[in-house]
């Protein structure tokens, strides 16, 4: 299926656009701006004369949705943006089979929420407004970057991957305690103290509560909850991304952290996992 498919509006017959081709007289009368055209069939081929009056149409349909209680009228507006959707669509298509279905979604909820009374131009700000919701489903681009801009941030590495000792030893006096932490995470989950999962879930938090510290540009508190992870909005993060919520996230933290704390001391005979 393709974006018209999604919206309903493939051809002038489909239940919607025939609803749509009904109301189009009583839309002329309540925003005279539509009456460009005596049926709503013309409408595109008007549209690409680029006529100077084509913005006022635009806007016209979205005050019919958003004003006037009219959610057909978005969906013409849609239906005529199609072709500058679709083009969106086709740039992403390699990163999701389901990229027409999104950018569908995505174009529907943004000519809905643009805001008419604004002076930009209709069509730009809801391709716009379309290609960052996309992004941000896609988790790539500026779209990502706005809707989180934490693991925008980030770059994925692997437990053991060298960068990791890089930075630890950047942040400690003693170049061997990256090491040392690297190993005391693999030794915990070779004697079932925590799973590879915690593992991978200590390390996301770490990485997160980086990109949120510096972000803030605030020092760090005298006294860090939970070994200096307990950053809330690191935890909030990290939910959003396994799709869980933040406080089981926050327990499986604690969890972790109070049973290396007993592996790494000696006490990991009496340690279970939960």
């Amino acid at each position: 299926m393709n974006i018209a498919n999604y919206l309903g509006v493939q051809d002038l017959n489909t239940p919607t656009m025939t609803e749509a081709r009904h109301r189009w007289n009583g839309w002329c009368a309540t925003e005279p701006a539509l009456a460009v055209v005596a049926k709503l069939d013309d409408l595109p081929e008007w549209s690409w004369t680029r006529d100077p009056r084509t913005d006022d149409v635009l806007r016209a349909l979205v005050r019919l949705g958003s004003l006037h209680g009219e959610p057909l009228a978005t969906t013409v507006l849609c239906w005529l943006l199609v072709p500058g959707a679709g083009e969106i669509a086709r740039q992403h298509q390699h990163l999701s089979p389901a990229v027409d279905e999104i950018t569908a979604g995505a174009l529907w909820l943004a000519a809905s929420e643009v805001d008419w009374t604004r002076p930009t131009q209709i069509l730009p700000s809801v391709l716009r407004a379309t290609r960052r919701a996309l992004q941000a489903e896609l988790g790539i681009g500026e779209g990502a970057h706005r809707h989180d801009r934490a693991w925008a941030a980030a770059r994925p590495w692997g437990p053991t991957a060298a960068g990791w000792t890089y930075i630890f030893e950047r942040r400690s006096a003693a170049p061997s305690a990256a090491v040392e932490l690297l190993n005391l995470l693999e030794e915990a989950i070779a004697d079932e103290v925590i799973t590879a999962a915690d593992r991978d879930l200590l390390l996301d938090i770490a990485v997160v509560t980086d990109v949120h510290e510096l972000e803030d540009a605030t020092p760090a508190p005298a006294r860090r909850e939970a070994c200096g992870l307990g950053n809330r909005a690191a935890a909030a993060a990290v939910s959003r991304r396994l799709g869980v919520s933040e406080r089981t996230v926050r327990r499986r933290l604690h969890r972790c952290i109070v049973d290396l704390s007993a592996y790494a001391a000696g006490g990991s005979q009496n340690l279970t996992l939960a």
